[in-house]
């Protein structure tokens, strides 16, 4: 009997309620990993006052927090191969859920930055294992569309993150945040672990698990459900990181790590020093903290349209265009003093450009690496993101004092210089064109 491409069982397919429950699912992941990692930037303000935190030390604890996500994006590969997706994706949300509520344990600035290490370890690693599910139960004419919609679940945790923190941080303190944020990840785990099938590329090489393939497969693509033989999608000899640098994606990958860099060093500049600027400036709390939902909200905007916009014209373009959107916002709010509703305003702007500009990214690797090297390029991508995103907030910690509209200054540079090379992606994408 002829084995049938498990990438086969996927196109050309209606979409399925399979598919339905691991876009949600995914997504719900990546909400609670966006709060859990935006809940120390919401009750920032309020944990340097209670522990008595130096501007440079927060630095480091936003850093190490960062530093935690870079190392899980970028080892999650070895993880993938031996246990597919959907399990680690459980343990990992398990993991990162309760190094949050551990968070309010924390009594001094070490304590709080091994704690947030932990935490990013987990958050970092759920990242591309969420992503290479939706991406895989997507087909290919959708699948941009369908990774950008997941991601709204990250902008959406951002969002949650900020309204919930400006109602409970001046009411009932920083650390109800963090057990809310706790909470919410054991939930979503649960979701996956119900409603979430496993990885069919992980199926296939399972013999032992026919049946659960087949069932999967019944429900996806019922004209198949008869077949007992599947293809695992095609994969390079050679390991998934010297993929990564072979002459057809070298370009691509150095392209993506730049942007990567700058965009995630900008994205964490901004969301974690702007709260603890501002009411240093003299804005009140629950404005400062309401600056960085407007962020958010803005986000949510870029995420949608940006994904929209990548499937109908050249991809990098797109990005560039989001990243000078968030440069000009930028520039904006440095010139708005202190005007809290310009600034709110125009930080929706930096967000629609941030986070569409840096979502845009994990699409592109999703999309334009394929087979075994999927994982290992969204990982790397995001792992190489994470390098900027703990530099980002360093460089906050070290300029603290010199004033609200010089940090946005500061900001828009790297934004700039995102725009720049993700220009140069474009075009040679455009010279050679994939899938």
């Amino acid at each position: 009997m002829t084995s049938i491409p498990i990438r086969e069982v996927i196109e050309g397919q209606r979409v399925s309620r399979v598919q339905i429950y691991v876009a949600i699912a995914c997504a719900a992941i990546l909400f609670c990993d966006a709060f859990s990692l935006q809940a120390v930037a919401v009750a920032g303000p309020a944990i340097r006052s209670d522990l008595e935190i130096e501007p440079k030390m927060m630095g480091i604890v936003f850093s190490l927090g960062l530093v935690g996500m870079m190392l899980g994006a970028i080892l999650v590969g070895p993880l993938t191969e031996r246990f597919g997706h959907k399990w680690p994706l459980v343990f990992l949300a398990l993991w990162f859920s309760f190094c949050t509520i551990l968070t309010v344990l924390a009594d001094s600035a070490w304590s709080l930055a091994g704690l947030r290490f932990l935490d990013g370890l987990g958050l970092g690693a759920a990242i591309p294992k969420a992503l290479a599910l939706t991406s895989e139960y997507s087909a290919t004419r959708v699948r941009r569309l369908t990774v950008s919609l997941t991601m709204v679940g990250y902008a959406a945790g951002g969002v949650a993150a900020g309204f919930i923190g400006a109602k409970l941080v001046p009411q009932g303190g920083w650390h109800m945040v963090f057990i809310v944020s706790g909470m919410l990840g054991i939930g979503a785990s649960a979701l996956v672990a119900i409603v979430v099938p496993e990885s069919l590329n992980h199926l296939v090489k399972k013999p032992d698990r026919i049946r659960e393939l087949q069932q999967i497969v019944s429900v996806v693509a019922p004209q198949y459900a008869d077949a007992s033989s599947f293809q695992a999608t095609p994969s390079s000899r050679r390991s998934s990181i010297f993929r990564l640098f072979s002459p057809e994606l070298l370009f691509l990958t150095l392209g993506l790590w730049a942007v990567a860099f700058l965009a995630q060093m900008d994205m964490f500049l901004y969301i974690n020093w702007t709260p603890i600027f501002a009411e240093a400036a003299g804005i009140p709390l629950d404005q400062s903290i309401m600056i960085n939902l407007y962020y958010n909200a803005g986000a949510m905007a870029g995420i949608v349209l940006v994904g929209w916009a990548m499937d109908r014209a050249n991809p990098a373009f797109i990005i560039a265009a989001a990243l000078t959107v968030a440069c000009l916002s930028l520039g904006a709010m440095a010139i708005a003093g202190l005007q809290a509703n310009l600034l709110m305003a125009s930080s929706a702007g930096v967000g629609f450009g941030l986070g569409g500009g840096a979502t845009g990214i994990s699409l592109l690797a999703a999309t334009l690496y394929d087979g075994d090297v999927k994982v290992t390029g969204i990982g790397w991508a995001l792992g190489v993101g994470r390098i900027g995103s703990a530099v980002g907030p360093l460089i906050g910690g070290g300029s603290m004092g010199s004033g609200l509209s010089v940090l946005f200054v500061m900001a828009a540079v790297p934004a700039l210089m995102a725009a720049i090379f993700a220009t140069m992606l474009g075009y040679h994408l455009r010279q050679s064109p994939r899938p």
